[in-house]
């Protein structure tokens, strides 16, 4: 049941692009390893994990390299999810928004509109990576 609802019809998107090879954006999720936990492949559980979107909400993976589970998802609007992307290639620092500045210094980056902010340096690519969490908590309003 829920066909009607619009949890339904995102666990089926989901589904879809996570288990079919005929689906157009299977290589972008199934082919590159992104799967739904076990206890999703059951829309009830999922509707029971994740409720129902509230207004213009989708799905998103908060780790966008992770899968699909309740601890890494949540209903989130378009621009925070724009924000929360995959790069093309994985970050060397394993951190979105984290480069090393010079050997063992990290920093961290985010842009909104034209204009960058950066953080200060640090010795830890975490503490980097913190940071950059705190940045985007001011510029882009993201808990």
């Amino acid at each position: 049941g829920g066909w009607k609802k619009s949890s339904y019809n995102t666990w089926r998107a989901m589904m879809r692009r996570c288990t079919n090879p005929n689906d157009k954006d299977y290589a972008r999720y199934g082919a590159k390893g992104i799967r739904v936990c076990p206890q999703w492949h059951d829309y009830l559980q999922f509707e029971r994990d994740m409720g129902e979107p509230a207004g213009e909400e989708t799905l998103d993976r908060i780790d966008p390299y992770g899968d699909y589970t309740p601890e890494n998802c949540r209903w989130a609007s378009l621009p925070v999810q724009a924000r929360n992307i995959r790069l093309h290639s994985k970050s060397k620092t394993g951190y979105v928004g984290v480069s090393e500045v010079y050997a063992g210094r990290w920093m961290a980056k985010v842009s909104k509109g034209k204009k960058a902010f950066y953080s200060k340096v640090f010795g830890t690519v975490e503490e980097a990576a913190a940071a950059r969490k705190e940045l985007e908590r001011l510029h882009w309003g993201v808990a």
